[in-house]
C-alpha cells in the first residue's frame, strides 16, 4: 500500500485496510498476550499496521463510509494516532484488545 498516494480509489483503500488486518493476524499468529508483550518486533509491526489502517480509513469518502453504517469510522481513523501516548504498556494492552476484538469485526463488516 502506498501511504501517501492520494489517487487511490475508495475500493483500494478498503482493500488496504483488509490487507493490513491480514498482516496483523499473520504477525500475531498463535501468540498469546504474554508472547505478544515479549516480542518487540511484532509489537512494532502490529502498531505500524494499525496506524496504516487508520490512515487508509481517513481517506475513505463519506459516501463510501455510508455503505458501511455499522462501522465506527472515527474510531478506525483514530487508530492512526492511538499509539503516541505516554504509556507504552497501556498501548500494548489497547493494541491487543484491538487485534482480538475490533479487527475481526471490522474485517467481517467490510467483507459484508
Amino acid at each position: 500500500m502506498e501511504r501517501c498516494d492520494m489517487r487511490r480509489t475508495p475500493k483500494q483503500r478498503i482493500n488496504d485496510i483488509l490487507e493490513r488486518i491480514e498482516r496483523v493476524n499473520e504477525y500475531v499468529g498463535a501468540l498469546g498476550y504474554n508472547g505478544f508483550l515479549a516480542d518487540e518486533l511484532t509489537i512494532d509491526a502490529v502498531t505500524y499496521n494499525l496506524e496504516v489502517i487508520g490512515e487508509a480509513a481517513s481517506h475513505v469518502p463519506r459516501r463510501v463510509r455510508a455503505k458501511y453504517p455499522d462501522i465506527d469510522w472515527q474510531a478506525v481513523v483514530r487508530l492512526r494516532d492511538l499509539f503516541f501516548s505516554w504509556n507504552p504498556e497501556a498501548d500494548r494492552k489497547v493494541a491487543w484488545d484491538v487485534i482480538k476484538t475490533e479487527l475481526p469485526e471490522l474485517k467481517r463488516k467490510l467483507k459484508g
